[in-house]
């Protein structure tokens, strides 16, 4: 990371010249809005006097024109607001990325692939909506992780849905040889998913702390005590207390899964109108929580 003594520093060096090229562009979105409201509002009286049969050909080719008019205003608009938020990501997210941690890679309209999040295990397999962006993939500390946004749920008849999860989903390639299954719940889940996992125990981790906030299950007792030792009990308890929100991992088949629930969409642009500095922090933090995953839990540690 660069020698900028504060984000305020970052903003102004980095992101501030860009985000104000990009509301300059967007306001070109506005222009085309007006354009369609003037001229969809315009077409009612034209085509009120060109199906009347005084105006003949006339008529049929100013209401031609009109629609014309109507449609690539539509088009023009639709091209230049899209682009504001693709170009939002492609300029802004990834030059924060790149600045916290060169190398990484960023993709914005692809997410992690459902085969992850079925194998964590660590929510119900029972779902039909499996959605999301922003994979993040590299290499931080030696460890090689993935992490995008999802959205999963299970969408019931007549309109309703279950919620399974939104948020920060992460998996991070460990020690092959922890080749069975650990899962770590928050005692906060109304839903155990290891209900539905094979084969698994309960794991004494005889630490009242740790089990007043987790509860611990495995497919292998040897191996579980080995990835939720002491210091792993103490390091998940102190990340939890750090960032304030539910923290469910697992570690299945040589990967370390980690899920954090989030009610906001992480790296959607803000209003154009009006870019709130505290909002392009969130997404600073956002990215400094993916690595905090590999700092705080030191998953380099499980290689």
């Amino acid at each position: 990371m660069e020698r900028i003594k504060s984000f305020d520093e970052f903003y102004d060096l980095k992101l501030k010249d860009e985000i104000e090229r990009l509301q300059r562009e967007n306001k070109k979105a506005d222009k085309w809005g007006i354009a369609i409201f003037i001229s969809a509002f315009a077409l009612i009286p034209v085509v009120v006097y060109g199906l009347k049969e005084s105006s003949g050909n006339a008529g049929k080719f100013i209401i031609g024109l009109m629609v014309i008019l109507v449609a690539v205003s539509a088009r023009n608009y639709a091209r230049v607001s899209t682009g504001f938020e693709t170009n939002f990501k492609e300029q802004i997210v990834k030059t924060i990325i790149d600045f916290i941690q060169p190398g990484l890679v960023y993709k914005p309209e692809v997410y992690m692939s459902s085969g992850y999040f079925r194998n964590s295990g660590l929510f119900s397999t029972q779902y039909n909506v499996y959605d999301g962006d922003d994979l993040i993939e590299g290499t931080y500390k030696n460890v090689f992780f993935k992490c995008s946004e999802l959205e999963v749920a299970l969408r019931k008849t007549r309109g309703t849905s279950r919620h399974i999860f939104h948020g920060l989903f992460f998996a991070a390639t460990v020690n092959r040889q922890f080749s069975a299954g650990t899962y770590v719940f928050s005692n906060a889940e109304d839903d155990y998913p290891a209900d539905r996992l094979p084969a698994v125990v309960r794991l004494d981790c005889r630490d009242g702390e740790f089990e007043k906030y987790y509860r611990v299950y495995t497919t292998n007792v040897a191996q579980g005590s080995l990835i939720v030792d002491a210091a792993m009990m103490a390091n998940l308890l102190a990340f939890v207390k750090q960032i304030r929100r539910k923290v469910n991992m697992s570690v299945v088949g040589g990967m370390c899964y980690v899920a954090i629930p989030f009610t906001q969409d992480l790296f959607e642009p803000p209003s154009p109108y009006e870019f709130n500095k505290e909002e392009i922090k969130e997404y600073f933090y956002t990215v400094l929580l993916m690595l905090s995953i590999i700092n705080q839990l030191h998953l380099e540690k499980l290689q």
